[in-house]
């Protein structure tokens, strides 16, 4: 009996920790893209308060320079690959996750006290959700990275398209 509430609170603790890290992580991000952007602020008004008029301010940001200070030094990432492996890592972390919980209901399944059947209850059901999600994030990341290659590949190479309701089949013979 103590050794499966050790286990049930190291497995706490590991699920504990990876959404504490998953959150640090998070935070870490955001707080590094929003100290940049508030620093950029920062910035521009000081520039702007060393124009002595608004007009030379408004002369001045309808140059090259001034377009170019104005844009966004963060832009949004646009590589479709750090997309689809945000989605696979995700997932895959889902699945241990809920792997470890259906381990965690296995290891009770003897067990008869009736804290014990609701625990076990309540791992399975939560090990079947992680998992599922899991592999629903793992097949949309594959289903993208398998669409994005297919439509850079149609990219390169442009085939006329089939007249309308003519099919692709029966031009091939």
């Amino acid at each position: 009996m103590a050794s499966d509430d050790m286990v049930l609170a190291i497995a706490a603790t590991g699920v504990l920790v990876v959404l504490v890290g998953f959150l640090w992580h998070f935070m870490q991000k955001q707080g590094g893209m929003t100290k940049a952007r508030l620093q950029r602020v920062e910035t521009v008004n000081r520039l702007i308060e060393k124009f002595p008029t608004a007009k030379e301010v408004i002369d001045f940001l309808e140059t090259e320079q001034g377009r170019k200070l104005l844009e966004d030094p963060l832009p949004p990432t646009t590589n479709p690959l750090a997309r689809v492996l945000r989605f696979i890592r995700y997932g895959v972390v889902f699945l241990f996750l809920g792997s470890g919980f259906l381990l965690d209901a296995y290891w009770l399944r003897g067990e008869t006290e009736i804290r014990y059947i609701s625990q076990a209850k309540d791992m399975q059901f939560w090990g079947a959700f992680c998992l599922a999600l899991g592999a629903g994030l793992v097949m949309a990341g594959v289903i993208t990275n398998v669409l994005i290659k297919r439509w850079a590949r149609d990219g390169e190479k442009e085939e006329p398209r089939a007249k309308p309701g003519a099919s692709r089949l029966a031009d091939k013979f």
